[in-house]
């Protein structure tokens, strides 16, 4: 097959953890892609929409045939290439600087 299966109870699961990011402001939210179901109205489009109007820093992926549909949906959200230094770029732009010791303090997302 080549179509999504979603699974219901993953999706209501990672829904909460994004709804959860939003109320947290955490430094970077980072989501697997902006596809189909967002696109059709679903999936975690609600969730994402609440992060950037939050103005949490996300990155996330769109695959070329969605690039309008994140363009509208976004208002034009900046658009990175795959390119490890741009992304490298653009993450020292938005996270805040850091020292060593919050760095160990950090713990882990679950």
């Amino acid at each position: 097959s080549t179509a999504c299966r979603a699974d219901p109870q993953g999706f209501a699961r990672a829904s909460a953890v994004l709804r959860r990011a939003a109320d947290e402001a955490p430094d970077l939210v980072i989501v697997n892609r902006f596809g189909g179901l967002e696109v059709e109205g679903g999936g975690f489009r609600a969730e994402l929409l609440e992060l950037m109007t939050r103005e949490v820093p996300l990155l996330t992926s769109v695959g070329a045939r969605h690039v309008p549909d994140w363009q509208q949906f976004s208002g034009g959200a900046t658009l990175l290439p795959a390119d490890p230094a741009v992304v490298e770029a653009w993450l020292r732009k938005v996270l805040p600087q850091r020292t060593a010791a919050d760095a160990t303090k950090a713990a882990p997302v679950a």
